[in-house]
């Protein structure tokens, strides 16, 4: 059900502009769910311990999926929201200083890390199934 949102853009001719309707992006959380995903300092989890409990409640919508309990859109929107908690627990666990339980890489190290592990996943996986197809 979409509502009539008034967004308070002025054309040109100085006349108010009024969008229809509001478009919905489908992986953005709601506001309320915003501070989630710094659920190891509010409750003094510790940053290795707040991922898994996330990537857990992933895997549980992903074998309802494949059950066939909720349907396409309600897996991919909740699995959606749940990214954001998790990758927040994972991006802070390298960055953080040893002694507020990260491992103590620092962002820059941390930030520069991500990519780097992203493509050598991708060039392995790259490789390998070349090599397993024999198109080497």
């Amino acid at each position: 059900m979409l509502k009539r949102i008034p967004t308070g853009l002025r054309q040109a001719n100085g006349d108010r502009h009024h969008e229809p309707f509001r478009q919905h992006r489908p992986c953005r959380p709601p506001a309320r769910l915003g501070g989630v995903g710094r659920a190891g300092e509010r409750f003094e989890l510790g940053y290795p311990n707040t991922g898994p409990p996330f990537l857990g409640i992933i895997a549980v919508i992903a074998l309802a999926y494949c059950k066939s309990m909720p349907d396409a859109v309600t897996a991919f929107r909740l699995a959606c929201i749940l990214t954001r908690p998790l990758g927040a627990s994972s991006g802070d666990l390298p960055s953080q200083p040893l002694e507020h339980g990260g491992l103590g890489f620092g962002t820059v190290a941390s930030s520069l890390g991500f990519p780097v592990a992203i493509i050598a996943t991708v060039v392995y996986a790259t490789a390998r199934q070349t090599q397993r197809l024999g198109l080497d």
